[in-house]
């Protein structure tokens, strides 16, 4: 039998999928403070120009805190998410071919 999700599991999910992105970052941007003349240097010579120029969705560089945020959070929370999608998929299919054998003929030829 299926049982629904409760908070308990809810919670293990986010702290398996959300809390290592997130403190990831923290690390990443609390230890990444180096002098802004050193970072404009390196910047200007690793990076391409357009990637530095103002844009109309955004006022700020590439590398902001809260863009490179939403890039990070964007491209790789989805994977978890789908994970968990596939993982209840499978589960209501397998529930629904236990209870197949109680239908009625009719009623599997309705469905295939």
């Amino acid at each position: 039998r299926l049982r629904s999700i409760n908070r308990r599991t809810v919670f293990v999910l986010l702290l398996c999928f959300v809390a290592p992105h997130v403190t990831a970052l923290a690390i990443f941007f609390s230890t990444a403070q180096i002098p802004d003349e050193e970072a404009r240097r390196l910047i200007e010579e690793h990076v391409p120009q357009y990637a530095n120029e103002k844009t109309v969705i955004a006022s700020d560089h590439l590398l902001s805190p809260p863009i490179a945020y939403t890039l990070c959070y964007v491209c790789i929370v989805v994977y978890p998410v789908l994970v968990v999608f596939w993982k209840l998929r499978s589960k209501t299919v397998s529930a629904l071919k236990n209870k197949s054998n109680q239908m009625s003929v009719a009623r599997r030829a309705h469905h295939q």
